[in-house]
């Protein structure tokens, strides 16, 4: 048995995924779960003795909504935590419930491990909002970036100073959607993270492509159609692309093959069986 938790009115379409593949993953392996949903931390009080009996692995995931709400509740964060001031789930240890922040270190291992070397010369590109981008910053720091564009709706110079500042050494310049296609500096790696389906002026100003390096890379960590108009047209100008649900499929495996065994020794299985899923819905 595996009890699975979610906070309420979770935000499905945010970067982080709700539970629902991993549901249908474990029911099609006759697997038996329980599912729950949390208000707020205080409900979490009554799991400590499921996890801390060892019995019954339990996993607790919330959106980042969710965690950023009520990352200030708690005493005890690591590090990746207090910097982006998020968590997307949390692990009993030493009997207290520690929020964990997973979902950027799994994106760049994903990314890492798609693309092998990857072009850190020229500038790496992030397009969303300002309070989502320090985790995504991030991100590219860690494979090597060290010239950064925020492309922003809204102002975001006070972001950009304050990554400035913790990332030495890394250059972090803001340029508004207005100014995207006029932007000179090319860029090797662009990672979307808002709604393009919902901004067709902004998705053709991306699709110009005018900002990539040849054999640049593509990664859409929103879009849930199985067919992204951006990506597609990305993949017939030889851009390299990262979907949405390749994300969350490593996302899912990443987070739950330490609780289970069985996904661990079949990660192709489950990798295909989830987006299998994906597809069809």
């Amino acid at each position: 048995m595996i009890r699975l938790f979610l906070n309420q009115d979770f935000n499905s379409g945010g970067l982080v995924p709700d539970l629902e593949n991993i549901k249908r993953y474990f029911e099609s392996k006759n697997k038996i779960i329980e599912s729950f949903q949390y208000a707020d931390l205080n409900q979490l009080t009554g799991l400590n003795n499921w996890s801390s009996s060892g019995l019954v692995p339990c996993f607790v995931r919330c959106d980042l909504d969710f965690g950023g709400r009520f990352v200030s509740q708690l005493s005890l964060a690591p590090e990746n935590v207090r910097f982006n001031k998020i968590f997307d789930s949390l692990t009993f240890e030493n009997g207290r419930w520690l929020p964990r922040l997973k979902y950027f270190d799994i994106l760049r291992r994903k990314i890492v491990t798609q693309f092998g070397k990857i072009e850190i010369q020229e500038s790496a590109g992030i397009i969303c909002r300002a309070d989502a981008c320090y985790g995504l910053v991030s991100v590219l720091v860690s494979l090597g970036f060290r010239n950064i564009l925020l492309f922003l709706q809204e102002t975001g110079q006070d972001v950009a100073e304050e990554l400035g500042r913790y990332f030495i050494g890394v250059t972090i310049r803001v340029i508004p959607f207005s100014s995207l296609t006029q932007n000179q500096d090319l860029t090797s790696v662009m990672i979307n993270a808002v709604d393009l389906e919902s901004n067709s002026a902004l998705m053709s100003d991306i699709a110009y492509f005018n900002f990539m390096t040849p054999n640049g890379i593509i990664v859409d960590l929103v879009s849930k159609a199985p067919v992204h108009p951006l990506l597609f047209e990305a993949d017939k100008a030889g851009l390299r692309t990262m979907k949405r649900r390749d994300v969350v499929a490593f996302y899912d495996y990443e987070s739950l093959r330490q609780i289970d065994p069985t996904v661990e020794k079949s990660k192709d299985d489950f990798l295909q069986n989830y987006l299998e899923i994906e597809t069809i819905d």
